[in-house]
C-alpha cells in the first residue's frame, strides 16, 4: 500500500538562499516507497533469542560492517531504511551497505572526509563533506546527496549540513553563516531557510533539526528547547518533555508523530524519553540496572526505542519495547566477540544499526531480526575471493581446497566466512620473509577469515651478502685441497 503525499514548499515564511523576496510556491507530489524487507550484510557471529520484551521470541542475525581498508582503523552505522540498506562511516569515507557487501560513496571534490547522516527509501543518502573548498578557497563543510553513485552539493552559499533525508529525496538540516544558525531545506536544488521558534523565555532561536518523517515533520533543539514541526514543515510547537527545566533534545520521530531522544543530556542524570503527544509530559525510558544515564537515538513504527545506557565506566546498546529496557548485547550468543555500544537507528522491520567494539576495534554493526534461530546466515554462501601472491623462490599453499600460488599469484574465491591457512615453502636458503594482510601468522603460515575479500602477499627477501660469499669461495678453492667451502654459506648468511 502506498502513501501519497502532497505538500506546497516554501512554508513558513521561508526565504529562498540567494532569492530575496522570492515567494513562488513550488508544487510538489511525491510517493513513499512500500514496505519491504532486505536483510544484507556480512554475519559474523551467531543468533540468540530476544527474550521476554516481545509477544514471541525474537532471533537476531549479527552482521559486521568493516572499514573498506582491510587496514582501516574503524567504522560505524547510523542509518538504515525499510529495505534494509544501510549507510555510515568508515574511517573518513562513507559507505552504502547492501547485499552482503559496502560500496563506497563518492567525496565532493577537494573533500578530505564525507559523513552520512541519513538514507531514505530511494537509497538516497545526506549528510556533509568536510573541506570542500568554498569560492574563496577557503576548507568549509558542505551538505551532499548521492545516489546510484553520483554525489552533489546540495548548494546555498555558506557552511552547511544535511542531517536527514525523506520521500522525493527531500533534505533538512543546519546552515551556519558565520555565526547566525539557519534551519534550512533542500528542494529541486535549492535551499530554504526556516524561520526560528519562538522560545518560552524571550526572543527566538534557529531549531538544529535532528529528526524528520514521511510527512515532513521534523524535530530539533533550539538551545534547551525541543520543538516539532507539523507536517510539510508547518509551525514550531515546543516539546514539553517532563516538564522541567532540563534541556530537551529530541533526536527522532516516526510516522505517528511519536518523538524520542533525551532530556538532561548535560546532566549525570539524562533519561531517554518517549513522547506520543508533544504538548504533554513525556515518559522516561530507564537505563539498564544500575547504569546512570540513557539516550534515545531512533523510533520505528511500533514506538520500539533504541539508543544508549550509560554508566560511570561503559556504554552499552539497548532497546526499549512497552517500557521495558533491553540490553542487546544480551541477543548475541557467548563469544560473539561483540560488545554493542549504541544503537543509531532502527526501521519498521526492526533492524537495528549502530556500532560497537569488535576485535578491540570500532565495528559498525546490523542486527537483523528472524522469527526462529538462523541455521544459515543471510550473506553465508556469498563468494569471497582471496588474492594471494609469492615471490620468487617462494610458493603458497592454501587450505582448504589446495590451491598452490607462485610468483604469478593466484585468486581463490570462497564461501563466505571461511578461515583460509596458507603455508608458504620456500627453495633454497639465506632469506628473511614476511606477511602483508593475515589475521594472524605463525613463521610460514599465515590465517586469513573471508569475511571480504582479501589479499595476502608473501614478502621474500635474500640474507645473502653476495660480496662476501664470493670472497669466502675464492679463497676457500685457492687454500689447501679438502677445505669445506660449505661453510660460506652460514658464514655470509646465504
Amino acid at each position: 500500500m502506498r502513501a501519497h503525499l502532497f505538500f506546497a514548499f516554501p512554508t513558513l515564511g521561508a526565504s529562498l538562499i540567494g532569492c530575496s523576496g522570492h515567494t513562488e510556491q513550488p508544487a510538489l507530489g511525491s510517493e513513499a516507497e512500500p514496505l519491504s524487507l532486505l536483510a544484507a550484510g556480512t554475519p559474523t557471529a551467531s543468533t540468540a533469542a530476544l527474550g521476554a520484551t516481545t509477544a514471541a521470541p525474537v532471533y537476531y542475525e549479527i552482521q559486521r560492517i568493516d572499514p573498506f581498508d582491510a587496514e582501516g582503523e574503524e567504522s560505524s552505522a547510523v542509518a538504515i531504511n525499510s529495505k534494509g540498506i544501510v549507510t555510515g562511516t568508515s574511517d573518513r569515507d562513507s559507505f552504502l551497505y547492501r547485499n552482503c557487501a559496502s560500496t563506497k560513496i563518492p567525496r565532493l571534490p577537494n573533500a578530505v572526509a564525507m559523513f552520512a547522516r541519513d538514507i531514505n527509501d530511494n537509497d538516497t543518502v545526506v549528510g556533509f563533506g568536510s573541506g570542500v573548498l568554498d569560492s574563496n578557497n577557503v576548507p568549509t563543510d558542505r551538505a551532499f546527496a548521492s545516489a546510484n553513485g553520483t554525489t552533489r552539493d546540495l548548494g546555498g552559499p555558506e557552511t552547511l549540513d544535511a542531517s536527514v533525508v525523506g520521500p522525493g529525496d527531500i533534505a533538512a538540516g543546519t546552515e551556519y553563516v558565520g555565526g547566525p544558525i539557519f534551519a534550512v531545506y533542500y528542494l529541486f536544488g535549492q535551499v530554504f531557510r526556516l524561520p526560528p521558534a519562538t522560545l518560552p523565555t524571550s526572543g527566538t532561536a534557529a531549531v538544529i533539526i535532528r529528526g524528520m518523517n514521511r510527512s515532513f515533520s521534523v524535530v530539533g533543539n533550539a538551545g534547551p528547547f525541543g520543538y516539532v514541526s507539523g507536517g510539510g514543515f508547518t509551525g514550531w510547537s515546543p516539546i514539553a518533555g517532563f516538564g522541567d527545566t532540563r534541556e530537551v533534545r529530541p533526536m527522532a520521530i516516526n510516522d505517528n508523530g511519536h518523538i524520542t531522544g533525551t532530556i538532561g543530556e548535560e546532566t549525570l542524570t539524562g533519561r531517554a524519553f518517549l513522547a506520543a503527544n508533544p504538548s504533554s509530559l513525556a515518559t522516561a525510558l530507564a537505563p539498564l540496572s544500575g547504569d546512570v544515564r540513557s539516550r534515545g537515538m531512533a523510533i520505528n513504527v511500533q514506538d520500539v526505542v533504541v539508543g544508549e545506557s550509560e554508566s560511570l565506566t561503559r556504554t552499552r546498546a539497548v532497546l526499549w519495547q512497552n517500557g521495558a529496557v533491553v540490553d542487546l548485547n544480551t541477543v548475541l550468543p557467548s563469544g560473539s566477540g561483540w560488545s554493542l555500544v549504541s544503537a543509531k537507528d532502527i526501521n519498521d522491520q526492526g533492524m537495528i544499526v549502530g556500532f560497537g567494539s569488535y576485535g578491540g576495534k570500532r565495528r559498525g554493526f546490523l542486527l537483523v531480526p528472524h522469527t526462529g534461530p538462523v541455521s544459515k546466515p543471510t550473506c553465508m554462501g556469498v563468494p569471497r575471493y582471496l588474492a594471494v601472491n609469492a615471490p620468487e623462490g617462494g610458493t603458497i599453499t592454501a587450505q582448504p581446497g589446495g590451491s598452490t600460488c607462485g610468483k604469478s599469484g593466484c585468486l581463490i574465491p570462497y564461501e563466505q566466512g571461511t578461515t583460509v591457512t596458507l603455508s608458504a615453502t620456500v627453495t633454497g636458503t639465506g632469506h628473511v620473509f614476511s606477511w602483508t594482510g593475515c589475521d594472524s601468522t605463525l613463521g610460514l603460515v599465515c590465517k586469513v577469515v573471508l569475511d571480504r575479500d582479501r589479499a595476502v602477499v608473501f614478502n621474500l627477501t635474500s640474507s645473502c651478502d653476495a660480496d662476501c660469499y664470493e670472497n669466502c669461495l675464492d679463497a676457500c678453492q685457492s687454500g689447501p685441497k679438502g677445505g669445506n667451502c660449505a661453510t660460506c654459506r652460514t658464514k655470509c648468511g646465504c
